[in-house]
């Protein structure tokens, strides 16, 4: 129930949301197709010195919700909060228990017993990876057009079955075919949900809940081994099977109740809402209006053969592949720290619970990152601070011969590798935010161009023939890393870009100043100046 004092409070004119369900249907809003820039314009923007409205404005400091929020918009987000963001985060945090398993696995006894030697360990996780990342990218494309409720659980029932289907390998090909099949199901997470948080978040939003959403995934790969190490001491044995076989079960058995609330919890999108006992006609249309990326200008929603060519002559698609895939090959660096304590001669305990203190870093630096993300409303700034300690870890782990306690810093400090894809993965979404398949296809090819990649690097470079050292991974982690740190102002640089043209489309569509006018013919002076 909305009150009239909640009306004059809130940030969105809700009686402007009412009179949408009472205007004609075939009311026109313009959206983001109806007017195409000039290769002339779009430099003059782009090399504009002049500030986009929206980083003129000074963000007051909040927590959770940015302040002149209505009693009736912070009870909407709460009950957004309990609905979408805990199934992305139940959800992700099982993906992440069922793929990062196999790691527990290896160096729990099923190396010895699938008699598993040399490269076999990095061509079974390449494997999963590359059906990860293909599927990934027509799965996000698939929630478009078909209700994620229905996607997502089907997809998570499939993928931990094959999971329960590990305990029945007694060879390693068997393995390497099944975990393939459960990488291209479960493949579809990562970018569907963050496409759903995208679709229900305000960018003054959407970072935080990102970093919690990264840290669920996180939180299943340090569970995992609390899990295995559980496992080994107390089910070793037990009804016939290894303790390395009883974490694929264990993780089967918890997968299945998060589908079973997915199917039942999910409402749709604010657009294409789903009948739901938790958010009525009323909450979809006002979530559709303070979503908006320009008032009155409608998101693009077009799935045909169109969405190949507004990706390829997108410049989000370049550049944010490219700030994700380096950051993803240089997070190659956490994968083997395990098989390093192995090879140091580490007991299994010891192996399993040492990288948890990376995954504890993970949570605390993606937390971190967006909470400060969200109330500074400057993403560049962590980025910073994020790619220092990065390379402080990488540098320390090319040295290599320094004592245990420098070694266990720089392994766990790479854990800020989760925080700095929290960044890039929700300044992707907000950047994509006027083109719903746009958005879908660069959160779905950030994962399949990665994995691509990805599969000749780390059998190559990260052979496990080399470790424990791995003195070219980490060298090549860190020239990545150095990379990155420069490639903040190229990112900087697009989102002031994107900003301007957003506010042409206000001033064109909700203000009635014509392009040229908007525009300086200097490109120096170029910017809305109205």
């Amino acid at each position: 129930m909305i009150t009239k004092t909640d009306k004059k409070e809130s940030n969105i004119d809700i009686e402007s949301v009412d009179l949408q369900q009472s205007e004609a249907p075939d009311q026109h809003h313009p959206n983001f197709f109806e007017l195409e820039l000039t290769r002339k314009q779009k430099l003059a923007l782009f090399w504009s010195k002049k500030s986009p409205r929206a980083k003129e404005k000074r963000q007051k400091f909040f927590f959770w919700n940015p302040p002149g929020r209505s009693a009736y918009e912070k009870n909407l987000v709460f009950k957004l909060d309990c609905i979408i963001l805990s199934y992305c985060c139940l959800s992700f945090f099982v993906k992440y228990l069922d793929q990062s398993n196999v790691n527990n696995a290896y160096v729990s006894g099923m190396k010895e017993a699938l008699d598993m030697e040399g490269n076999m360990f990095n061509w079974l996780n390449q494997g999963f990876l590359l059906t990860y990342g293909i599927f990934g990218l027509f799965g996000s494309l698939l929630i478009t057009k078909i209700s994620p409720h229905i996607v997502l659980p089907l997809f998570e029932v499939i993928w931990s079955v094959l999971c329960l289907l590990v305990i029945t390998c007694d060879t390693y090909p068997k393995l390497v075919a099944i975990r393939c099949l459960q990488g291209a199901f479960s493949g579809i997470v990562y970018p569907a949900c963050h496409y759903i948080l995208g679709t229900w978040y305000t960018p003054a939003e959407l970072t935080a809940r990102t970093a919690i959403f990264v840290s669920s995934g996180s939180l299943g790969t340090m569970f995992g081994g609390y899990i295995q190490s559980g496992i080994h001491k107390s089910l070793d044995g037990k009804a016939g099977l290894p303790g390395w076989k009883w974490i694929f079960v264990i993780d089967f058995l918890i997968t299945i109740p998060v589908a079973t609330f997915g199917y039942f919890i999910l409402p749709g999108e604010p657009s294409k809402p789903r009948a739901s006992r938790f958010l009525n006609d009323q909450d979809f249309e006002f979530c559709c209006k303070r979503i908006e990326v320009v008032e009155n200008v409608e998101t693009v929603n077009k799935f045909d053969f169109s969405v190949v060519k507004r990706a390829i002559f997108s410049w989000q698609l370049y550049v944010f592949v490219i700030a994700y895939v380096l950051s993803q090959l240089t997070e190659e660096c956490t994968n083997y720290w395990n098989i390093v304590l192995q090879d140091q001669g580490f007991n299994i305990y010891n192996r399993n619970t040492y990288p948890t203190v990376q995954s504890a870093v993970k949570v605390v630096s993606s937390l971190i990152a967006g909470l400060y993300s969200g109330i500074r409303g400057k993403k560049w700034e962590i980025y910073v601070i994020i790619c220092f300690f990065w390379i402080s870890g990488l540098a320390t782990l090319v040295k290599y011969d320094v004592p245990f306690g420098a070694q266990f810093y720089a392994n766990s400090v790479l854990g800020v590798c989760a925080a700095y894809s929290v960044i890039i993965i929700s300044w992707a979404n907000e950047m994509c935010k006027e083109d719903d398949q746009l958005r879908a296809t660069v959160l779905g090819s950030l994962n399949f161009i990665f994995v691509v990649l990805d599969v000749p690097y780390a059998t190559r470079v990260f052979d496990t023939n080399n470790a424990p050292r791995f003195r070219l991974g980490m060298t090549i982690g860190l020239t990545f890393c150095c990379f990155l740190f420069l490639f903040n102002g190229v990112l900087v640089m697009f989102d002031r870009y994107q900003n301007r043209i957003r506010d042409l489309f206000d001033d064109k569509f909700n203000k009635d100043i014509e392009v040229e006018e908007i525009i300086s013919k200097d490109p120096e002076k170029s910017i809305i100046s109205h």
